[in-house]
């Protein structure tokens, strides 16, 4: 997930404003949902900047969000790039990861939570 460029947003902004025009015109509610299902998805790619994203990922940790299901649920920010931030913010000391293993089988998961200041 690379930073997208002023242009870049609001090309991508512009677009769905597009599918959206399209999805007011549609013949049926359920096409009409699923439109602007995708608008809202474009939307929500292309309205946050990379230092946006990472803010709304310390305020979900901060809520209780501890997983990166957690994360991705609370702020439908995909998969990749929730895992991708938590790295960065990982790597910049504003969070701490924990590995949890209930059993010995399978991936392990992860737990997030705000860095202690000291």
């Amino acid at each position: 997930m690379s930073e997208l460029t002023n242009r870049q947003r609001r090309k991508g902004l512009d677009y769905a404003s597009e599918v959206a025009e399209i999805a007011a015109k549609s013949p049926d509610t359920h096409t009409r949902r699923e439109l602007y299902s995708v608008v809202k998805s474009i939307r929500h790619r292309y309205g946050y900047t990379r230092q946006q994203k990472k803010d709304v990922i310390l305020r979900c940790i901060g809520l209780g969000a501890s997983t990166i299901g957690d994360m991705v649920n609370e702020t439908k920010f995909s998969r990749d790039d929730v895992h991708e931030l938590t790295r960065e913010l990982e790597s910049e000391k504003q969070i701490v990861s924990y590995q949890l293993r209930a059993t010995g089988n399978g991936r392990p998961s992860f737990m997030f939570t705000i860095a202690e200041e000291v």
